[in-house]
């Protein structure tokens, strides 16, 4: 199988090293992981303020791909031929898929929001949240029904393609999964002590 690795940016990847997945196969990343420089084959993201953010540091870390948007102004960044007017997360699985891989890991999807204990509503869960272009701690969690859509398709079109989220076990918001994906017996999920089970097992490709 060609393996790949999508990092989103979640908060149940906080104690997760991801430049150790690079030996083990193709890694995208998504929005601000940039800012940490890790190793990445792929940088994407649709938002126009983040991605002229990236683009005005003179980004070259990895190849960035983002949506046909006039607004987005660097030249250098490679374009997708459709807008489908997807958030970064599915649409760097997307991606994925477009390259042909057939086991795809994704980290730090969570669909959820955290729980502060004493708001009653949950959080935005957001390994950048406030910093730059980026909404504050206190602001409720994003809907995921957007993200629930998009993937749902990602994983419907694409049966004999491996998907497997990555989750922590202590945090019972990280383990949320959406209705409408629930259905799909290729999409499974994993726990950080599987995931590395499996990193141990994996003979480096590069």
């Amino acid at each position: 199988m060609k393996r790949c690795f999508v990092i989103a940016n979640g908060e149940s990847r906080r104690d997760f090293d991801v430049n150790r997945l690079y030996p083990y196969g193709t890694v995208i990343g998504i929005n601000a992981i940039y800012r940490e420089n890790p190793k990445l084959d792929y940088l994407v993201g649709v938002d126009i303020n983040m991605m002229n953010e990236v683009g005005n540091t003179f980004y070259k870390g990895a190849e960035v791909w983002t949506y046909p948007r006039n607004q987005i102004k660097h030249q250098y960044f490679r374009r997708f031929k459709q807008d489908k007017g997807w958030s970064s997360g599915p649409t760097a699985v997307w991606l994925a898929l477009q390259k042909q891989y057939t086991e795809i890991y994704i980290l730090g999807m969570d669909f959820c929001g955290i729980n502060l204990g004493s708001k009653p509503k949950l959080r935005l869960n957001n390994m950048y949240k406030n910093t730059p272009n980026y909404r504050d701690s206190k602001r409720e969690a994003t809907f995921h029904g957007n993200w629930e859509n998009q993937m749902r398709q990602n994983i419907s079109k694409n049966p004999n393609v491996k998907f497997v989220r990555v989750c922590r076990k202590d945090v019972t918001e990280f383990r949320f999964v959406p209705k409408k994906l629930r259905e799909y017996t290729n999409l499974s999920m994993i726990f950080y002590e599987d995931f590395e089970v499996l990193l141990k097992a994996w003979p480096e490709i590069r």
